[in-house]
């Protein structure tokens, strides 16, 4: 798999580093990790509360999943999972930035640990 973003500049838009000019890189095929900058997340008007927050793709945001991370089991995303009812999610970024979609849950992995991995997708 090719990736046109060398190491350093790959950091940078992990850290969505606006100041650097490079969160406009498409960065496709691997997983960013954007918790740092995601203040706040909502899902049909509550908040999820998470312990990580990831993408597969970003051009100025996250292009067409999230993926999140958090110790809370959801009932009623379960639901949504199965019924692929779309549900809204609103992300607030640190920047002020705000992305807000209807997206489906196409998938949602439960760990011993406790943690539960929700991933929205939209596009």
């Amino acid at each position: 798999m090719k990736i046109g973003v060398c190491l350093k500049h790959l950091l940078l838009i992990k850290n969505m580093s606006i100041e650097t000019g490079l969160n406009s890189v498409m960065v496709e095929g691997i997983v960013v990790d954007i918790t740092q900058s995601v203040v706040r997340i909502v899902v049909n008007g509550k908040d999820l509360p998470f312990t990580s927050v990831q993408t597969s793709a970003w051009n100025h945001g996250p292009v067409n999943d999230l993926i999140v991370s958090t110790n809370q089991r959801v009932n009623e995303l379960y639901q949504f999972m199965w019924s692929q009812v779309p549900v809204t999610i609103s992300v607030y970024f640190l920047q002020g930035a705000d992305l807000m979609r209807f997206a489906r849950i196409a998938g949602i992995n439960e760990r011993v640990t406790g943690e539960y991995i929700y991933h929205f997708i939209w596009g």
